[in-house]
């Protein structure tokens, strides 16, 4: 079966049946690997949660997209584009960020090689601007993303680590703007983070 614009097919024809094309069967193989990031960081989630009363997400890269993992909703929480297993461009929201900036250099090249969408008027939207904040976020430590992914919400988000290996995850705090306090955030993200690590050391997780 043909797939448009490149993507692989999830039915592959073999003669006249069809059976499960590769990219089914990779899906499938990442759910458990998913499940355990979601059982790990909810408790820390929760946690942050409490300490902030504010939107927290969980998340992964997919391709140029990053993929919500896990949610838990903030204080007169308002419709927001982000859900459970939705996905937007790396370059938009403050998770996405996490992967341009601390993960391998060759995503972010994919990324600066094709057009940065505008997502929000205040959408990052030129290879300079978006090299600007990964610098400012890797001598940081941590992602601040004013209302690039929605009008009127700032976000702050880390890079979750395994024991051995590049970024596996990123968590972050989503707040109004109004009321924000991203140094705050980061801070009590950061004390999550190696929490996450040891957590993860303790599990079969590969």
């Amino acid at each position: 079966m043909a797939a448009p614009g490149g993507v692989r097919p999830v039915l592959e024809r073999r003669g006249q049946n069809y059976g499960l094309g590769l990219r089914l069967f990779e899906l499938g193989q990442r759910v458990p690997r998913q499940r355990i990031l979601r059982d790990i960081a909810r408790p820390y989630m929760e946690d942050l949660h409490q300490a902030t009363r504010e939107m927290i997400h969980l998340s992964i890269p997919d391709g140029l997209d990053v993929l919500y993992l896990e949610k838990v909703y903030g204080h007169g929480h308002v419709a927001w584009p982000s859900r459970v297993a939705g996905r937007m461009p790396l370059h938009g929201p403050a998770t996405g960020k996490v992967f341009l900036a601390f993960g391998p250099p060759s995503l972010l090249d994919e990324v600066l090689g094709a057009p940065l969408t505008r997502i929000t008027p205040h959408t990052v939207t030129t290879p300079t601007a978006l090299l600007a904040e990964m610098a400012q976020a890797r001598k940081l430590g941590y992602v601040v993303e004013n209302e690039q992914a929605r009008l009127g919400y700032v976000s702050v988000a880390v890079p979750l680590y395994g024991t051995t290996g590049p970024v596996m995850a990123a968590l972050s705090v989503t707040a109004p703007l109004h009321r924000a306090a991203p140094v705050r955030y980061a801070a009590l993200l950061h004390a999550v983070s190696p929490r996450f690590t040891r957590s993860i050391g303790a599990t079969d997780f590969t």
